[in-house]
């Protein structure tokens, strides 16, 4: 294990035993490397940071503006809502609001009347299927995720929930919901 502050690279299964040594360390500096998630890995950072206050918690929410529109301006993607990193459909719902919207918009802007109406149908359209997806990341952080963040012994999986995944066409459901949403779009020509 590497833990010194010129390491370049952290094995996953040390990075915790690292971050506990810095902190027992009592040091005011930072190693030279930071956590990668995207890969699982820790790499070497380009820009050190010096002190352990520069360092914060990145805040994780699920919500929605009431409304997505006004004259002129039409919000989508995070802009609209925003998504939790749970099953990492964010940037697949962005580009679903963005289908949707050229869909809605394209005759109203190359007649160049686009009416609050239009910009309220993309809403219309795209409301009910983000609100189904946050629901359901929030019951999956709620009860799969917070669960087994909090046990103390290694958990098993129900039966009904192994029964489930064993049936082909059932086992694919979810990933298609993740992979395509609760209401699949499509660009219209």
């Amino acid at each position: 294990m590497r833990c010194a502050p010129n390491s370049s690279w952290v094995r996953m299964e040390d990075f915790r035993r690292c971050v506990t040594w810095w902190a027992s360390s009592r040091s005011k500096r930072l190693p030279r490397w930071t956590f990668c998630g995207s890969n699982c890995r820790a790499y070497r950072a380009t820009r050190v940071r010096t002190d352990w206050q520069q360092c914060s918690l990145l805040s994780v929410e699920s919500s929605r503006c009431p409304i997505w529109y006004k004259p002129g301006l039409l919000l989508i993607g995070d802009a609209a809502h925003v998504m939790s990193p749970v099953g990492g459909v964010g940037i697949n719902y962005a580009v679903q609001d963005a289908v949707v919207a050229a869909n809605v918009l394209t005759r109203p802007l190359i007649a160049g009347r686009v009416r609050v109406q239009d910009l309220a149908e993309v809403q219309r359209q795209r409301e009910w299927p983000t609100r189904v997806i946050q629901a359901i990341q929030s019951a999956v952080q709620q009860r799969v995720i917070a669960s087994a963040l909090k046990a103390q012994a290694p958990q098993t999986i129900p039966w009904l929930v192994r029964l489930f995944f064993r049936i082909p066409g059932l086992r694919d459901i979810p990933a298609r919901i993740l992979a395509f949403g609760v209401r699949r779009v499509r660009l219209q020509d």
